[in-house]
């Protein structure tokens, strides 16, 4: 019997060795041009890091702070400073600045199977589960990009497994790391913050229930978490909690009074004043709205059946969050709530799922429709769920059909999975990546070579595309502590952000290539770069998209003072 249960976790141990090595080799893969581009947080968080690297300070020239303005969003600081020694060390490129998130994902194929299993269910189920996290397209993605949402998913997901073994082994020790864990995404991802209160307060309330000495080591529990995340609630730095919300919340929609006032418009002809205003007003609107945002998260059409329907950048045709062939075992999962009898365990563990679900979409839905990054901190529940559900359907098959059969019914779901991860990866990697170089902006960095193949030339970049200077100051490796004296801030715009316009000789205005010519010392060369074809002026250089079909980017030489009237 020993030699077989030593069997047995060393076949686990090799499946999931295999797991991981597959998860690395398709997260690391064609990394630096499968897209050929960067998002701009990416380059953000990777130039801060070289920043603070090189100087100790950030663009801003201000001194290793916990908060980064950046561009007014607010930036927190852990994905920053993991990347700093990364970058030190490989320099600064695509590649490193996604070294956190390749190894957060990889590091999340473990800490779920070892989740799974420590709610009770099976290693059949546990391998499920590391399985669907190496290869389903959420996880995939989150983890070919760097995203500080993929730290803040490893640390809150590590959390609960501290947390639940603390539980059963009575142990203050897990409980603490669980506390600090839930602490750290709070310096991660703003959308695990309200999460992570009911969860710390959820994890102390069943210590206190179930352990030694409980109402001291509750206390303690609860008291770590607060410690940890203090620096964050600081007069100084208090702000930067709403920061994002201000800038992307529902209520700051202008959409939301437009609407509004429109409805009422029409109404008022027909119905009485009173009437109309009650029911058409901002309230009742963004309630209507974050019902359906809410509903839709958790729904088939966006984790298994449509996904980002408006997001080009983040779905593959024809995929959402997870494979189609998921979706029973999700509602078998959830339905097994209402159904199953309740161990200990179970209560724990359908607790556990229900906060999960209940609270973790509300966040996301309360600055715009669920994509991926923002609403990452679901994952863990619906993996969760999904475990459930396949562990049902595999208890009911080998009471039913036999063991044999369920090992054939086993095998044949595996099949169907890989079926569509197969379908998934070769889109990805030969299809959608260069469909949508756009979108990835992937012509950055010939815009960069264009830049620096020009010296001594004054340039403007349309800001067709968010953030060029720092773009530049990215790809170009720009010298940080120049960036810092001379980089010059435009004015802060109705949303908060606040943009580079101007870096040495390099600026990003919307203004005219006669008003940019202008602005030229006479007898000077100038380049104007801009996704628009322009016929008053003299095309120099353009950028292809991957596929060589449209022009991304034109390059145009400045016209001539003599023939403008500049005055």
């Amino acid at each position: 019997m020993q030699i077989m249960q030593v069997i047995h976790k060393k076949t686990i141990v090799a499946l999931l060795l295999s797991i991981c090595i597959f998860a690395a080799f398709i997260r690391i893969y064609r990394i630096d041009s499968a897209p050929r581009g960067a998002t701009v947080d990416e380059i953000h968080f990777g130039y801060l890091a070289y920043s603070i690297g090189e100087t100790g300070n950030d663009e801003h020239g201000v001194h290793l702070p916990l908060i980064f303005k950046g561009f007014g969003d607010d930036k927190l600081p852990l994905q920053t400073y993991i990347l700093v020694p990364i970058v030190k060390f490989f320099g600064l490129n695509n590649t490193t600045v996604r070294i956190p998130s390749i190894v957060a994902g990889l590091m999340l194929i473990l800490v779920m199977y070892a989740l799974v299993r420590e709610l009770g269910m099976s290693r059949s189920a546990g391998i499920f589960t590391a399985m669907i996290v190496a290869i389903s397209p959420w996880s995939f993605f989150l983890s070919r990009f760097g995203y500080e949402s993929n730290l803040g998913l490893l640390l809150f997901s590590a959390s609960l497994y501290f947390s639940l073994r603390g539980l059963r082994e009575k142990k203050l020790g897990w409980m603490i790391a669980s506390s600090v864990l839930l602490g750290l995404t709070w310096y991660a991802y703003i959308a695990f913050r309200p999460v992570s209160v009911l969860f710390a307060a959820l994890t102390s309330y069943l210590y206190l229930r179930n352990g030694q000495k409980p109402r001291r080591q509750a206390i303690i529990i609860i008291s770590v978490f607060i410690l940890m995340i203090v620096p964050l609630l600081l007069p100084r730095n208090v702000g930067s909690n709403a920061t994002r919300f201000k800038q992307v919340g529902i209520l700051s929609d202008p959409g939301l009074s437009l609407e509004v006032n429109e409805d009422r418009t029409f109404c008022v002809e027909n119905l009485p004043r009173e009437v109309c205003y009650f029911t058409f007003n901002k309230p009742f609107l963004a309630l209507r709205k974050l019902s359906a945002r809410y509903l839709y998260s958790l729904g088939p059409d966006f984790l298994f059946l449509e996904g980002e329907k408006d997001q080009g950048m983040m779905t593959v045709k024809g995929f959402a969050q997870l494979y189609l062939v998921l979706l029973p075992f999700y509602i078998l999962g959830i339905s097994s709530l209402i159904t199953e009898k309740k161990t200990k365990l179970i209560m724990t563990r359908d607790a556990i799922l229900i906060i999960g679900l209940l609270i973790s979409p509300i966040p996301a839905a309360l600055v715009g429709d669920a994509q991926k990054v923002r609403i990452s901190v679901l994952l863990p529940f619906v993996l969760i769920a999904i475990a459930i559900g396949f562990d049902i359907s595999l208890n009911y098959a080998r009471k039913k059909v036999g063991e044999l059969k369920s090992i054939i019914f086993l095998v044949f779901v595996v099949l169907v999975i890989f079926t569509e991860a197969l379908i998934y990866f070769t889109s990805w990697f030969g299809v959608h990546t260069s469909k949508n170089s756009q979108i990835y902006q992937s012509y950055v960095p010939e815009i960069v070579n264009f830049i620096t193949s020009h010296p001594k030339s004054k340039i403007n970049i349309v800001p067709f595309y968010s953030d060029p200077i720092m773009f530049f100051a990215y790809y170009s490796k720009f010298d940080p502590l120049v960036y810092q004296r001379e980089a010059i801030l435009g004015d802060v715009e109705d949303s908060g952000f606040q943009h580079t316009v101007e870096l040495g000789r390099i600026t990003a205005y919307s203004y005219s290539i006669e008003t940019f010519s202008c602005s030229i010392d006479q007898g000077k060369k100038g380049y104007y770069v801009t996704d628009q074809e322009l016929t008053q002026a003299t095309e120099v250089g353009k950028i292809m998209s991957d596929n060589g079909v449209d022009t991304l980017v034109r390059m145009y030489s400045s016209i001539s003072s003599e023939k403008l009237d500049c005055n």
